[in-house]
């Protein structure tokens, strides 16, 4: 099996850490309207690890193709 060409369970972990991510952005979102001071670097921060899971994620696809 060669690790590269299947990569499934690293996607899924992937997967994994974007619903984290997002589930930490609903957090910070919610603290941040809750203290009405809003945490930028923490959004920030979180919508690039989305973005770059997301990323990550397509470029395995097209490697797998």
């Amino acid at each position: 099996m060669d690790f590269y060409k299947n990569n499934i369970g690293i996607n899924k972990v992937r997967i994994g850490v974007i619903i984290a991510s997002v589930f930490l952005l609903a957090i910070n979102i919610y603290l941040s309207i809750s203290e009405n001071e809003i945490k930028y670097l923490a959004i920030i921060a979180n919508l690039l690890l989305i973005l770059g899971m997301f990323m990550s994620i397509k470029n395995s696809k097209k490697q797998n193709s």
